[in-house]
This record gives structure tokens, C-alpha cells and sequence, in this order.
């Protein structure tokens, strides 16, 4: 008998919390990600504080030249 209960899903992903290990299991496009509720918690404040970023510069709907903003993340250097 499985011990995880589906907490959510979308189009193509899952996310599944498993009762025994107390961990999260975030699957999306063939790709299982395994995080333990701290973790989780990080990435959901991680992922609201980008969707709020991202929907700013969107309603503002100015160029990079413009957005302060949007111009630093352009500038920013990818990490790996």
C-alpha cells in the first residue's frame, strides 16, 4: 500500500506527499524532484517571490531600457 497522497496536478506534472518519509515528491515532464518539507517550503516562497517579480514586469509593460527591474535580471549572470 502506497503511503503517498497526491497533493496536486497539473498538465504534466505531480506533486505527492509521502506519509512515511515526510517528503515531497514534485514530478514535471519525466522529472522527479525528492524534497523534504523545509526544502519545499524554501521553493514555494522561491517560486511566489519569481511569480510576483515576473508578474511586475509584465503589467508594467516596459522594455528592458525602461524596467529597471527587468534590466538587472537581464544583467545578472547565470549560475550553474
Amino acid at each position: 500500500m502506497s503511503t503517498r497522497i497526491r497533493l496536486a496536478r497539473c498538465k504534466n506534472g505531480t506533486l505527492d506527499y509521502d506519509l512515511e518519509s515526510r517528503k515531497i515528491y514534485f514530478r514535471i515532464a519525466g522529472v522527479t524532484i525528492r524534497l523534504c518539507s523545509c526544502c519545499f517550503d524554501q521553493m514555494a516562497a522561491f517560486f511566489t517571490e519569481a511569480n510576483q517579480q515576473l508578474e511586475s514586469i509584465r503589467n508594467d509593460g516596459d522594455g528592458p531600457e525602461e524596467n529597471g527591474a527587468l534590466l538587472e535580471l537581464m544583467r545578472a549572470p547565470e549560475k550553474p
